[in-house]
C-alpha cells in the first residue's frame, strides 16, 4: 500500500487574502526560531517513523506556507534531515515535491532541492495578471510574473506544476494561454473559495468583494476544460490537469484513500483501516512546538479523531468522485466487501433519470463533476438509509 510524507512549513512572505492554511509571516519570527522548529520537525518524523515503520515511501510533499521563503542554509539541513531519516524507505520512483512562490524562488532554492533529490516543484502563480493578483489580496507577487515564471522554467529541470486561480470575477482564458508557453507537465486549476475568518471574508462581508456565482464558476470549468483538452492536457481531477503520466502522486494518494503522515504546525494525518480511520491534526501554534523538551512531548501535541461508520464510507466517495476514476475500486473493496456503485444505486440511476452520464461501474462525466457537493449529498443520504452497516 503506498505511503506519504507531508511536511507543512508554516511561514511565508505576506499572508494572502484568500488563504486559510496556517501560516506566519517571516518578520514577526526569529531566524533561530525558524530553524528550531525544522530541527523539531525533523525529531518529528523520526518518532513517527519509529511507530508506523512503513514498508516504503512513495511521495514526500514540502507545502506550507511557503517554502521558499526559507533561508537557504534551513532549506538544505532540512531536506537533508529528510534523506538521512527516510534512507531505505524511499521508493526507486518515489515523487518528491516543493511548493514555492514565484517571487521567493531563487536560482539557489531550486539547486538545493533538486540537490537533495526533489524532482518536481509545484509553483504557486494564481494569476500572471497583476490585477488580478491585487484583486485577491496576493500577498507579494513579481512585477513581470510571466517572466519571472519562465525564468523559473529555465532553470528547473525537474517536472513542473503550476497553481492557477479561476472565478475571480476576470477570465480565466489569459492565465491558461500563458501557462502553457511555459511548457508545465501539470497545471491546477482551483476555483476560488472564501473562507471564514481571512480577510477575504471580511472584504466581501464589506461588499469590497464579490465572489463569481456557481453559474459563473462552472462556466470557467468548462472553458478550461475545453482549452486545455485542445492542448492535450488530460483533466484527471477536478481542479488537475496533465500531460500523460504526470499525475501528482501525492494528491492521488490524499483522493485515493491512501495512509499519510504529516510534520510540523497545522499538519494532519491519516491512517486508514477496514472499518475506521485514524485522523491526527498536529495544532497549528509554532510556539507550542518550540516549547517542546522532547520527543515525547512533540508526540503528545497532537489530537486524534476515529472515523467510522456512514462517515468513513462516505469519506471514499467525497474524495474518491474529485477523479474522472472515481472512487478507487480496489481499495473500497478490500475495505468494505463490496464495490462502491453497488453501494448507492439509488443515487446513480436518479441522477442517470437526470440526463448525466454515468457509466456502470459509477464513473462520472464532466457535466455532473460540476454538481459533486448535490451529488455527493444524495449518496450520503442514501448512506445513512442502508442496511449495510448494520450488517457489517
Amino acid at each position: 500500500m503506498s505511503f506519504s510524507l507531508y511536511f507543512h512549513i508554516p511561514f511565508c512572505q505576506k499572508k494572502c487574502d484568500y488563504c486559510d492554511f496556517y501560516s506566519v509571516e517571516c518578520r514577526t519570527i526569529e531566524t533561530s526560531q525558524i530553524k528550531k522548529l525544522t530541527g523539531l520537525m525533523l525529531d518529528e518524523l523520526s518518532a513517527r517513523l519509529d511507530i508506523i515503520q512503513p514498508e516504503c515511501i512513495d511521495s514526500i510533499f514540502i507545502g506550507g506556507g511557503t517554502p521558499s521563503s526559507l533561508p537557504d542554509k534551513i532549506l538544505e539541513n532540512l531536506l537533508s534531515g529528510i534523506i538521512q531519516r527516510t534512507h531505505g524507505l524511499i521508493s526507486d520512483d518515489c515523487e518528491f515535491t516543493t511548493e514555492a512562490n514565484p517571487e521567493s524562488c531563487t536560482e539557489s532554492f531550486l539547486n538545493i532541492s533538486s540537490g537533495y533529490g526533489v524532482n518536481r516543484l509545484s509553483l504557486g502563480v494564481q494569476s500572471f495578471d497583476e490585477m488580478i493578483l491585487k484583486h485577491i489580496g496576493r500577498g507579494v507577487y513579481p512585477e513581470e510574473v510571466f517572466a519571472k515564471v519562465e525564468q523559473i522554467r529555465s532553470l528547473w529541470k525537474g517536472r513542473l506544476s503550476l497553481d492557477l486561480i479561476s472565478g475571480t470575477g476576470y477570465d480565466i482564458l489569459p492565465d491558461l494561454e500563458k501557462a502553457v508557453l511555459i511548457e508545465p507537465d501539470h497545471l491546477s486549476v482551483y476555483s476560488l473559495t472564501i473562507e471564514d475568518e481571512t480577510p477575504l471574508s471580511d472584504r466581501e462581508l464589506e461588499n469590497d468583494f464579490i465572489p463569481a456565482d456557481e453559474d459563473t464558476q462552472i462556466d470557467s470549468m468548462k472553458q478550461t476544460f475545453d482549452f486545455l483538452n485542445a492542448k492535450e492536457f488530460k483533466r484527471y481531477e477536478i481542479s488537475n490537469y496533465c500531460k500523460p503520466g504526470m499525475e501528482s502522486v501525492h494528491n492521488c494518494a490524499y483522493w485515493r484513500m491512501q495512509s499519510y503522515e504529516g510534520i510540523g504546525p497545522g499538519a494532519f494525518s491519516s491512517a486508514y483501516e477496514s472499518i475506521k480511520a485514524f485522523r491526527r491534526a498536529n495544532p497549528a501554534d509554532i510556539n507550542k512546538y518550540l516549547e517542546c523538551k522532547n520527543t515525547e512531548d512533540l508526540l503528545n501535541l497532537s489530537e486524534t479523531e476515529i472515523i467510522d461508520g456512514t462517515d468513513y464510507i462516505f469519506e471514499h466517495y467525497m474524495m474518491g468522485y474529485r477523479m474522472d476514476s472515481g472512487p478507487d475500486r480496489k481499495v473500497f473493496k478490500s475495505r468494505f466487501g463490496i464495490q462502491p456503485h453497488l453501494l448507492v444505486p439509488k443515487t446513480l440511476t436518479r441522477w442517470r433519470n437526470y440526463g448525466y452520464k454515468i457509466d456502470k461501474e459509477g464513473r462520472i462525466d464532466f457535466d455532473l463533476s460540476c454538481k459533486l457537493n448535490s451529488f455527493l449529498a444524495d449518496i450520503y443520504s442514501e448512506l445513512e438509509e442502508s442496511t449495510f452497516l448494520k450488517k457489517k
